[in-house]
């Protein structure tokens, strides 16, 4: 009798186990919503004088666990950039980029406070160049798509309420190749957008 009590209990620890660590590693998927403040500048070689502006950015995440440490944090971002610069007639020219940037975050997880790194895919919606009150689209002279990568912390429980501190920036100049005016040759100038941006986020339960 004992041996049998002794066994189903070891069955139905082991049962237990196996259901934990399947529930666990088996990718619970976590669905939310993040919105906040951003201030981005304009930096590289053909860029200088230039000073940051103040946007937002607004959008969906997914949070997928890797293991109790790791997890794997794709988004899709409504994201304003730019910056400013005064030219020689004292007016301030403002650049602003509308993108939809896709970054996919690896955290490592301490408690609920974590730190990310990864890459991020940029796609250029609008851009436009305000000088006098007069708006002059420059949509143009940009790539449409930039790759480049996100730093950050924060705070995140698997649901409710979290918030976060996160730097981001292309690996190359997100300007257009031009032609020379010889038109044998194409360069392209060195411009790059820094993002600071603070935001607050939402986690919804678990979308198993």
């Amino acid at each position: 009798m004992k041996k049998t009590l002794f066994t189903l209990a070891l069955l139905a620890g082991l049962g237990s186990a196996a259901q934990a660590q399947r529930n666990y590693y088996g990718s619970p998927a976590f669905g939310g919503l993040k919105a906040g403040g951003s201030f981005s500048n304009l930096d590289g070689n053909s860029v200088s004088g230039y000073r940051g502006i103040y946007g937002f950015h607004l959008g969906a995440v997914v949070n997928v666990a890797l293991n109790k440490t790791f997890s794997l944090q794709p988004e899709l971002l409504y994201s304003q950039k730019g910056g400013k610069v005064t030219i020689y007639t004292g007016e301030v020219a403002t650049n602003r980029y509308h993108y939809l940037d896709l970054p996919v975050a690896l955290r490592g997880q301490l408690s609920n406070f974590f730190a990310e790194v990864g890459p991020q895919l940029s796609m250029l919606l609008a851009a436009r160049e305000t000088l006098g009150g007069n708006a002059t689209k420059i949509t143009s002279d940009y790539a449409l798509l930039d790759l480049g990568y996100v730093l950050g912390v924060g705070y995140q429980p698997q649901t409710g309420l979290g918030a976060g501190l996160r730097f981001n920036a292309p690996f190359a100049s997100s300007a257009k190749a031009i032609e020379t005016p010889s038109g044998n040759a194409k360069y392209k100038d060195d411009i790059k957008h820094s993002v600071v941006q603070v935001y607050v986020s939402y986690m919804l339960k678990n979308t198993r």
